[in-house]
């Protein structure tokens, strides 16, 4: 046997976790959790898998209509406040 074989050195991971990375656990938690409660309703409402997934999309699509239009209004607004007021009086 030869026992000049380098060893590997012991890896280990470091146990933390910061703000984001535990804000992302949370919101992913709730998010999967409110799946798994609301499909159990919605399918014992006797409406197939096809009109239950559609749903889903179309929830799925409004949401991020609005998220977008909030992100635009976000936006306008935080432009609008670095233009002088008198600019906006002549629109």
């Amino acid at each position: 046997m030869n026992n000049n074989i380098p060893q590997k050195p012991e890896v280990t991971l470091k146990r933390t976790l910061g703000l984001f990375a535990s804000t992302l656990m949370v919101v992913g938690i709730v998010i999967g959790s409110g799946v798994f409660k609301k499909i159990v309703p919605m399918a014992q409402t006797g409406l197939s898998e096809t009109s239950i997934l559609i749903a889903w999309i179309v929830a799925g699509l409004i949401l991020l209509s609005l998220a977008l239009q909030q992100l635009r209004h976000s936006l306008f607004c935080s432009v609008r406040l670095l233009i002088p007021s008198y600019q906006y009086q002549n629109h």
